[in-house]
């Protein structure tokens, strides 16, 4: 059995907690984000996941550190931990991502991934102009765009033509440095989402959740066709509140919790694409 990897979030926005935790600063400098990076590393944390949006979902008026370069940057600070960078298919051409992809790849020695997101976030797309299809048209539009990617990333001269995209006689070089490539994450709990990480991924991401609701999940990705020749693996977000007791640990649960009650309306005006 292998031995479980544990990792980092990285703040993008500024923090994972209520926006009003005085604990918590609410900074989104790229000098925070290495200083946290580099301690786990120190550590011993193994990876950290670096999310993406072109501005802070909370609101326009608080800062947002942009992913690549935050991870082009981090590739080079770091010396063992690795950077899993998010993606948004609809943001980037997957031959554009490909090469900036093995660029940081190259930079980190073969210690980049990609965590491969189908956009949820309406209103940065909208704002943007940029088309925002229908839930499951963006899987298939994944599907297409991750299956573009990895054949670039396989060092062959690529020819393809699918529903979205067209590629000409293209490779790209210098080779990988992660074999056979960088990895692939994939989260989201739609029937979508679970078959094209079954099919294309290598981790399949899964949200913090009672433990035998993790048991059926996994087993309903392990029951989906496979397109890859190694198993699937695993991996489970979750926030962790640590304290020297249960009791001190409870009551700071309670209290974070009181906090993010205070933004549920907000919540509610972001999903119905108030983003201001």
């Amino acid at each position: 059995m292998l031995e479980p990897r544990y990792g980092i979030w990285v703040p993008v926005g500024g923090n994972f907690g209520p926006l009003d935790t005085p604990d918590e600063p609410i900074d989104a400098s790229y000098e925070r984000k290495r200083s946290l990076v580099l301690e786990a590393e120190r550590l011993g944390y193994v990876t950290t996941l670096v999310a993406q949006h072109l501005a802070n979902p909370r609101s326009l008026d608080l800062k947002q550190l942009e992913t690549w370069t935050a991870c082009a940057a981090l590739a080079e600070a770091t010396e063992s931990i690795e950077i899993i960078a998010a993606i948004k298919p609809l943001l980037f051409h997957p031959g554009v991502l490909a090469k900036m992809a093995l660029g940081i790849d190259a930079i980190s020695g073969g210690r980049f991934a990609i965590n491969l997101i189908s956009a949820w976030f309406r209103p940065e797309m909208e704002r943007t102009n940029i088309p925002f299809p229908p839930h499951d048209e963006r899987y298939r539009y994944s599907g297409e765009w991750l299956q573009v990617v990895r054949d670039l990333w396989s060092g062959e001269r690529v020819n393809f033509e699918g529903e979205y995209f067209k590629i000409q006689d293209l490779s790209l070089r210098p080779f990988s440095v992660a074999q056979p490539y960088p990895r692939i994450y994939l989260g989201g709990a739609s029937d979508p989402a679970q078959i094209l990480a079954a099919q294309q991924a290598d981790v399949y991401f899964i949200n913090g959740q009672p433990i035998e609701d993790v048991r059926k999940v996994i087993k309903q990705v392990l029951n989906r066709p496979r397109f890859l020749p190694q198993p699937i693996r695993f991996g489970l977000s979750a926030f962790v509140i640590a304290r020297p007791t249960d009791e001190e640990a409870q009551a700071e649960l309670e209290r974070l919790m009181a906090l993010q009650k205070l933004e549920e309306q907000y919540k509610l005006s972001v999903a119905k694409g108030e983003w201001h």
